[in-house]
């Protein structure tokens, strides 16, 4: 039956609002498939005489029920990467690189746009030199705060000299040094 990959794709789409499941390439595929499939068969029933000059209401009518299945085989095409193309430019605001437990769930293209959608932000942002676009939105209640190494993350230069962030250590950090850190996963804000 027509659309049923497409419907398929669609519902994928939107339960995948919280996490980015691995993209379904095969159903992709099948529904491209469909796509061309459908646009093969209209484009022989259009240049068909006989369909052009005393076409039955019957034929006219698969016609457009083809045509709409095209279309809406399309649309929820475009709405499946649409939605994971939303969750990945989420991703490069929140933390700026790809986690490596979603990386596998990605396709070539979207680590590609991921790439080109993270240089964007980064030329954009070096516009505004004082003011960091991609850094927490909400405004800081303290200056500084107490934060818990989970990952090594090496040496870092503070405004009060070198920190070496080792795994398990704490230190009463400020908070703008460490910002990126926390959004990545690598500290945690101790409350």
């Amino acid at each position: 039956m027509y659309g049923e990959e497409a419907y398929k794709l669609a519902k994928e789409a939107k339960r995948a609002n919280e996490r980015l499941p691995p993209y379904n390439e095969e159903l992709v595929r099948n529904v491209c498939r469909e796509i061309r499939i459908l646009f093969d068969d209209l484009q022989r029933a259009m240049q068909d005489k006989e369909y052009r000059t005393q076409a039955d209401n019957g034929r006219r009518c698969a016609a457009l029920i083809q045509h709409t299945s095209l279309r809406r085989n399309k649309r929820c095409l475009l709405a499946y990467h649409k939605q994971r193309l939303e969750r990945v430019k989420e991703i490069a605001w929140a933390i700026g690189e790809v986690p490596e437990e979603i990386q596998d769930n990605l396709s070539s293209n979207e680590i590609e746009a991921f790439k080109e959608y993270k240089h964007i932000l980064e030329e954009y942002d070096q516009q505004f030199l004082p003011i960091n676009l991609m850094s927490d939105l909400k405004p800081p209640k303290d200056l500084y705060i107490e934060v818990r190494v989970l990952k090594d993350c090496g040496e870092i230069q503070t405004d009060n000299g070198t920190i070496k962030l080792e795994k398990n250590s704490q230190h009463f950090i400020k908070r703008t040094d460490v910002e990126r850190f926390i959004t990545q996963g690598y500290i945690k804000h101790i409350s």
